[in-house]
């Protein structure tokens, strides 16, 4: 018996798919759960209350939080744009439930006049809810041991909105939370699944999500000095897309590729050289050009999870990845899964993904999140 269980379902109707997915997780556990996460394809969002409540009075957790997305994943199987819910649940110690319906209350979302707390704070968002790097950025300032994983729900077809569930309720926009204490054992890890070119540059003159200029120089000269010492088959790659990665303020000084925010280039201004983001950069960071295709995805999440042990793990993987990107399925959670060497993994796909990169928990794009568990038991159980 463990103290993690994850399972997967693909039938097609409700009830039978919550029943099977249930089971699993009863055979698997040694007790009742503390946390549970329930992830529901967009065919099941009308029925996430009803699925919410089946789990709640057979499982009996201390926390549950879920949504409905656009594909999900457990194992090492990734279900996209089908039928499917996916379950997973442990021991965690005590939970916390978080509702937040706008992003500028996160600091406050954890009780009126609440101390900081630690811990790690799991997130699912509708695919309404907008949170900025700034948000986070505050969140550390009134919490600074509180670390931010999860992420915004990829929308429905049409881009139907989804929905958010904490303890059975559930909602049609804001988010939802768990934190664990920091006693659970676990670690965050995030692949942004890009590859830097050329050298970094320092930011010496930016105008909110403008680069003015890198290094002295006009952003778009830096730029085209970096693809000019590029060989033909970088150059190639670059098809797939250009970007920027900057690494956060407070961060120490020897960088590693994981150590960047990725960030899109949407575009020059010819008349002065500068190159608009995706996202804002400060005065004096360091920054590097990147591109982000197949290979640097694949590349990179090795890279991230090299070294990694668990027993189980939460997986948020950007909704461009799986088979948008790769020749074929369950490229993200079967390269997890390979990794950590267990199958215990639930999860789902995002329109945007939260990780801390050194120490300051950002917003990413087209992403992998692992919240890995380890074997360590928490330092409380219920009665």
């Amino acid at each position: 018996m463990a103290r993690f269980a994850a399972a997967l379902s693909e039938h097609p109707l409700a009830t039978q798919a919550i029943g099977e997915i249930v089971g699993d997780v009863l055979e698997q556990l040694d007790d009742a759960p503390d946390t549970v996460f329930l992830f529901v394809s967009e065919a099941h969002a009308g029925a996430l209350a009803d699925m919410a409540g089946a789990v709640q009075r057979i499982l009996n957790p201390s926390v549950l939080i879920g949504c409905s997305t656009n594909s999900t994943l457990a194992g090492s199987q990734e279900v996209e744009r089908v039928p499917s819910v996916a379950i997973w649940a442990g021991l965690t110690g005590d939970p916390i439930g978080v509702r937040v319906v706008e992003a500028s209350e996160l600091p406050g979302s954890f009780g009126k006049g609440s101390q900081p707390i630690g811990g790690t704070l799991v997130l699912l968002g509708s695919s309404t809810f907008d949170i900025t790097n700034e948000n986070f950025r505050l969140l550390k300032s009134a919490h600074p041991d509180l670390a931010v994983a999860g992420a915004v729900a990829s929308p429905g077809s049409h881009n139907q909105p989804n929905r958010v569930m904490l303890n059975g309720e559930v909602f049609a926009n804001g988010a939802v939370g768990v934190v664990l204490p920091a006693e659970c054992p676990l670690v965050v890890k995030v692949s942004h699944g890009a590859e830097g070119i050329g050298e970094p540059f320092t930011v010496t003159r930016c105008e909110r999500n403008m680069i003015l200029e890198l290094a002295g120089r006009p952003a778009a000269d830096r730029l085209r000095e970096v693809v000019a010492g590029l060989g033909a088959a970088q150059r190639f790659r670059m098809g797939s897309g250009l970007f920027l990665g900057s690494v956060p303020d407070e961060h120490p000084h020897d960088v590693v590729s994981s150590d960047f925010v990725i960030h899109e280039i949407r575009g020059e201004d010819r008349s002065n050289g500068a190159l608009a983001l995706a996202g804002e950069v400060s005065l004096g960071s360091t920054v590097q050009f990147q591109i982000r295709d197949a290979i640097s995805a694949e590349e990179q999440l090795r890279f991230a999870l090299s070294g990694s042990v668990g027993s189980s793990a939460l997986v948020f993987a950007g909704a461009d990845r799986g088979m948008r990107l790769f020749e074929g399925p369950d490229h993200d959670a079967e390269a997890v899964s390979s990794m950590l060497g267990t199958r215990c993994i639930a999860g789902m796909f995002g329109a945007a993904e939260f990780a801390p990169v050194g120490g300051v928990s950002a917003v990413h794009k087209r992403s992998v999140v692992s919240v890995i568990f380890g074997d360590r038991p928490p330092l409380r159980f219920r009665p």
